[in-house]
């Protein structure tokens, strides 16, 4: 068992840096981090150790059946619905396989990902360097992998990617290391050796993305409540360095700003029109659906049905006009939280909420495990409607399987 668990966990860390390398299957093209989760249920399969996950199976079965009720009355697509369906219960069954078979042992995979972590952060400083100096191979990393990044800049800085497609990927994939890494420095809790922890903290830094502060000032207010004023302080010394250093999240908070208060135009942070117009297409898909939602996938059909209407708003509609679904992020919401509550309703959302507060340990020494968990489902929910990724299912099983796993070592 001990070689099986030292496979997955060498696959388990290909799988978090791997979503910029893609490749081509048959045509379709697919990133190697889904591969990897792949190649680990047929691992699993042929070892006779793949669990599905009792709770979360049920769950996912009976909204199914209710996506292929919705689907049948608005001719909505089968197809869609079950590809998505099979892939959740992919992720579910491998992920929660991974921390089966280390049951007593889950320290292991947790110092993964942290080494992981190190290492992604510390080629995020490479690349800053490398930047600034104008040495091109040192942070262009397209020579190596297909499909990486398009770089974005925040003053003379580059938003450092590492080797993820994009910082807004990277920096929720650093938070939970940032924060274990900031209680080791503050608490001398020992989870992240010292250096390792600045490493982790300075390249989620230099992500100069939006969510990865926010997720980091989240952080520092769950590990200083108990010192209120501490952690108040230190909260708002790094929200004037935001202010200060990262003119694109300024530029994004006053499109939004803008927007509600009726002064906007095209020409506004088009990251922010782009959520606003989900915002738009959530507000109306959950009055149509309230209570049960629009079912699995359901987000894209029900999108393209309100567009096709048109929205009050002229920006909205002249944003539709000139830029992509893809690029407006119509098919997954460009939020998990829109996407959740337009797929799965009231009914499921207060479902899912209920279940985690339930899974919520009561043993202080492992709760701030599940708080990390969950700072990066905030975090990555925040910028991303995706639920087919190894990183979401890694951490969201993590959550649960403290419960049942309080030792860590």
């Amino acid at each position: 068992m001990s070689l099986l668990q030292k496979i997955v966990r060498w696959l388990a860390a290909l799988a978090f840096v791997t979503t910029a390398v893609s490749i081509l299957i048959f045509g379709v093209p697919l990133n190697l981090a889904q591969l990897i989760a792949v190649i680990l249920f047929f691992l699993f399969l042929a070892f006779r150790r793949l669990f599905f996950h009792l709770q979360v199976t049920l769950f996912l079965g009976v909204y199914l059946f209710i996506s292929l009720i919705i689907a049948y009355f608005n001719d909505f697509s089968y197809q869609n619905i079950l590809v998505s369906y099979l892939g959740l219960n992919l992720y579910a069954g491998v992920l929660n396989s991974v921390f089966k078979i280390h049951e007593g042992d889950i320290g292991k995979l947790i110092k993964m990902y942290i080494n992981v972590a190190a290492f992604a952060a510390g080629l995020s400083i490479i690349q800053e360097i490398s930047y600034l100096n104008n040495y091109v191979a040192g942070y262009d990393f397209q020579w190596l992998f297909n499909g990486y990044a398009q770089f974005t800049f925040s003053g003379p800085f580059l938003k450092a990617p590492s080797i993820f497609t994009e910082p807004g990927y990277f920096a929720p994939f650093l938070i939970p290391a940032s924060y274990l890494g900031l209680k080791s420095l503050i608490f001398d809790s020992g989870e992240v050796g010292k250096i390792k922890a600045l490493v982790i903290i300075t390249g989620l830094i230099l992500t100069f993305s939006f969510i990865g502060y926010f997720g980091f000032l989240v952080s520092i207010i769950i590990l200083l409540r108990r010192n209120i004023v501490i952690g108040v302080g230190v909260a708002v010394l790094f929200a004037f360095y935001i202010a200060l250093n990262s003119n694109s999240i300024v530029s994004r908070v006053d499109g939004i700003v803008d927007f509600f208060s009726g002064d906007y135009s095209i020409s506004s942070n088009f990251s922010a029109l782009v959520t606003i117009l989900n915002y738009n297409l959530t507000i109306e898909s959950f009055l149509i659906r309230p209570f049960f939602g629009a079912g699995i996938d359901g987000y894209e059909m029900m999108s393209q049905k309100i567009i096709s209407a048109g929205f009050d708003s002229p920006v909205l509609n002249q944003l539709l006009k000139i830029a992509s679904l893809d690029i407006l992020m119509v098919k997954e919401g460009g939020n998990l939280f829109f996407r959740l509550l337009v797929e799965f309703g009231l009914v499921g959302v207060i479902g899912i909420l209920v279940y985690l507060f339930v899974k919520l340990s009561s043993t202080n020494s492992t709760r701030h495990i599940q708080f990390v968990c969950l700072i990066f489902l905030l975090t990555f929910g925040i910028r991303t409607g995706q639920y087919l990724r190894f990183e979401v299912w890694f951490f969201l099983m993590l959550y649960l399987k403290i419960k049942d796993d309080d030792v860590l070592v």
